[in-house]
């Protein structure tokens, strides 16, 4: 049963030096004038900036819930599951210590079966939780969020029951063709707490499989018999399936499998499912990484585990549509980094087809920050391995486990010692995945050379900006988008050292795609690339930005403003370049694309210089020059503007007011773009795509006129009345012909009456502006983002969208109903 409904929340805390319990974990304390809330819940987004222009506030806050004793409870084990909370979690039912937990990102469960004992049906249970997120800074990036920001559950189940996360079902087989079948292997661990063993003598577990591409239908089935012997005990089956439907990123057909307990007697003890897919997983030099015999690349980004407007709350809705933002963007794969996802988001790459580098974690026994992992590590590194295996191994979309991300003591002997342990934890409960993990000279210390013994241990390699200098005893050579190595990429040259070697780019800057898609599809051993980053994330204040030397940005930095993807969900043009390289060669992949530099600001007085060339002048390494889609640049007139076009065509020609520019070629050897330089003039702009001189495809840009009204577009018009669906609107500034004018930074309000609640609005500007769950919001490239929650009634939603800048407002009317 999901516990998210009606909990009381207090920011702060106070203790009584008579109590041993704070008082706020106690029965009868009057919580009556504490926020009532539903989970998932981060306090952090929802305050404003701290005296740190880059961080969000933190501290402690109190939960608490109130259940009454059910009599179905009675003679069971009652167990409340908490999937994530940040941080330091302390649970007290009805006054008294039950549980805590530290890391997190790892789930936890607090069993209340000796709480209850001495309570009648109808008396209250109180749970009530202190976390603790006020030791900063507790991670690099400097956004974690705050709070129970994932769902709580409560299981209920007999004394011998199937353990959570306790099936296992891995495909040994698997033939697609015409009457083939697959095989699947299911393992399905038991617990029991009968104080005599010898009560259950038998039990027998059956399994079936589900087809759910087909509606349920039941198409294998088995039953294993057993002696319980143990406590703890783990049975095996195995089912054959016809005609099975393999999981793939084009194709992600989906398997039920149910375990059903029963005694000797025949009575059912419990019942438990997980979801599945049937695919095949190998890896080799030769070969690379082969999904369903096939071999496969990856077009990879790396993600923060944040919801964007919404922080840390880990809202169903909200996971899945930052994956149907990565897979519209065309990535078939993600790098969890630096720490486990929520199982929403996990479940969403399932259902969607979006492959998973799935990591554990970015810190081992060396600190990084003042207050992370390092902490923990001795005390809890093992049980946490433990736990995100075990709830992740059933996803068919994880298909890597990274167990560290830039680890400092990696190039040190006793980093090969821990490097040894993980590994062998991972493939104990897993060895169908290969195992890795992301490293870079930095952190290493030693240079690439020190990696070689961790890397001897994992299955495949890692590499972390592998392109770009770290070693200041290489001599560099300038490249047209960035400092590179004069010889070939690190993962190229390390083959000397290690000839079977199986590598990929764990994460690259922006301006390195071309480079590391060619070297993924030129080398069978390259995997494929993962952008740092693929979404833009809370944290890392202003990474992404074009600063210019000299100027110091003094504002409030709220994202890190590095992601192929904004925080609202709007493509920058380097996503389109990505796409156009990855998938151009396809017959519907994306083949064209324009957009304009953006021209450097004027220079405060006393600065430097704008160095704004790309040619390893930018402060922020991980910035790219700043382009937009548009062709309104009012007050330019006349002057020189570049425009570049990206292009899987062999030329294209420009065109301004239907005066041809020029025409330039695009094919590899320009790496598929180039550039155009004229004087800017209002009117349209046109790139045709040209094959043997003849056009194929345009893409336009033209100018707008004044931005006059709002719009307000939702991403769908009926949702569910249960409290945890979420419509998202997306909000733009509109000419008199209903064109986007993306120079808007007019200030709007939102309100939502009827079965919602506004919970996040925002922007995909880096700097300044308001907490994201306030009401009003300035525009940026003339649209925002709002978040819009459904409550539990259903019926009608209306979203009125207005501005005090002189816009005409827009409104939208939604639907709720049962789930």
């Amino acid at each position: 049963m999901l516990l998210d409904e009606q909990w009381r929340f207090q920011l702060g805390e106070w203790l009584l030096e008579h109590r041993a319990v704070p008082d706020y974990a106690q029965v009868d304390y009057d919580d009556s004038d504490w926020q009532e809330l539903d989970l998932p819940h981060d306090w952090s987004i929802g305050l404003p900036p701290n005296d740190r222009r880059d961080q969000f506030q933190d501290g402690v806050g109190w939960y608490r819930k109130t259940l009454r004793l059910d009599s179905a409870w009675l003679g069971q084990r009652v167990v409340v599951e908490f999937e994530g909370v940040y941080c330091n979690p302390e649970v007290f039912v009805n006054g008294r210590k039950a549980g805590q937990h530290a890391y997190g990102y790892t789930p936890f469960t607090v069993d209340l079966t000796e709480y209850l004992k001495d309570l009648s049906v109808g008396d209250p249970v109180l749970i009530a939780v202190r976390v603790d997120n006020s030791q900063q800074p507790s991670a690099r990036w400097g956004f974690s969020g705050s709070g129970i920001y994932r769902h709580v559950w409560l299981h209920v189940f007999g004394p011998t029951h199937i353990v959570a996360d306790g099936i296992n079902a891995v495909t040994t087989a698997l033939d697609t063709e015409s009457g083939g079948e697959a095989t699947l292997r299911v393992e399905t661990h038991l617990r029991s707490f009968e104080k005599t063993l010898g009560r259950l003598r038998n039990v027998r577990v059956r399994l079936s499989v589900l087809d759910l591409q087909e509606y349920g239908a039941c198409v294998a089935t088995a039953e294993v018999t057993d002696v319980l012997v143990s406590a703890e005990q783990r049975l095996v089956g195995t089912l054959k399936i016809p005609n099975p439907r393999a999981w793939s990123p084009e194709s992600p057909s989906l398997y039920r499998v149910v375990a059903q307990l029963y005694n000797e007697a025949g009575a059912l003890l419990d019942e438990y499912s997980v979801v599945t897919g049937i695919r095949t997983l190998a890896w080799s030099f030769e070969r690379g990484l082969e999904l369903n015999g096939k071999s496969i690349k990856l077009n990879g980004g790396n993600i923060h585990h944040d919801t964007g407007i919404l922080g840390a709350a880990a809202f169903d809705r909200a996971e899945g549509l930052k994956v149907q933002w990565l897979k519209k963007a065309g990535f078939n794969a993600v790098r969890t980094a630096h720490n486990p996802h929520s199982r929403a988001f996990l479940e969403a790459c399932d259902k969607l087809g979006l492959l998973v580098v799935d990591e554990i974690f970015d810190v081992w026994t060396t600190a990084k920050a003042a207050h992370d992992y390092r902490k923990l590590w001795d005390e809890w590194h093992q049980h946490d391995l433990e736990t995100w295996v075990r709830r992740d191994r059933h996803h068919p979309s994880v298909v890597l486990w990274s167990i560290g991300n830039e680890i400092p003591e990696s190039g040190k002997p006793e980093g090969e010692a821990i490097a040894r342990e993980l590994s062998g934890l991972v493939r104990a409960l897993d060895s169908t995945r290969p195992v890795t993990m992301g490293q870079d000279v930095p952190w290493a210390g030693g240079g690439w050379t020190s990696l070689d013994p961790v890397f001897s241990l994992l299955d495949i390699a890692g590499y972390n900006y592998s392109l770009v200098s770290r070693d200041a005893s290489l001599e560099l050579a300038e490249g047209d988008d960035f400092k590179v190595y004069p010889g070939p990429p690190r993962y190229i040259a390390d083959l000397e050292r290690a000839p079977d070697r199986i590598m990929y780019a764990s994460e690259s800057f922006q301006s390195e795609v071309f480079t590391n898609w060619l070297v993924a599809r030129d080398h069978a051993h390259v995997l494929g690339d993962f952008v740092w980053t693929a979404l833009d994330y809370l944290g890392d204040g202003g990474l992404g930005l074009p600063h210019m030397k000299g100027v110091e940005n003094a504002h409030w930095w709220r994202n890190a403003y590095c992601g192929d993807i904004d925080l609202t969900g709007w493509r920058k043009p380097v996503s389109h370049y990505r796409e156009i390289l990855w998938h151009g060669a396809e017959p519907a992949g994306k083949k064209l694309y324009m957009a304009v530099h953006v021209p450097p600001p004027a220079l405060p007085e006393g600065a430097e210089s704008a160095d704004l060339d790309m040619k390893g002048n930018w402060i922020g390494a991980w910035a790219v020059e700043p382009l937009l889609p548009t062709w309104n640049w009012p007050g330019r007139e006349g002057e020189l503007l570049t425009v570049e076009v990206y292009s899987r065509y062999e030329a294209v020609r420009l065109y301004l007011n239907g005066e041809k520019i020029g025409e330039q070629s695009t094919t590899e050897t320009d790496r598929y773009k180039t550039r155009f330089t004229l004087p800017y003039m209002p009117g349209r702009l046109v790139a045709v795509g040209l094959s043997e001189g003849n056009e194929v495809e345009r893409f336009e840009l033209k100018t707008v006129g004044a931005p006059v009204k709002l719009r307000a577009v939702a991403d769908r018009a009926v949702g569910y009345a249960d409290g945890q669906d979420i419509f998202f609107v997306t909000i733009e500034a509109l000419d008199e012909a209903d064109q986007w004018n993306l120079w808007a930074a007019h200030a709007i309000e939102v309100d939502v009456e009827g079965a919602g609640a506004l919970i996040g609005l925002g922007t995909g500007n880096s700097v300044g502006g308001t907490s994201y769950p306030e009401s009003h919001f300035a525009l940026f490239q003339g649209r925002a983002l709002a978040a819009i929650r459904t409550t539990r009634e259903s019926g009608p939603i209306t979203v009125r969208v207005t501005s005090a800048g002189g816009l005409a407002g827009a409104e939208l009317r939604l639907e709720t109903r049962p789930r």
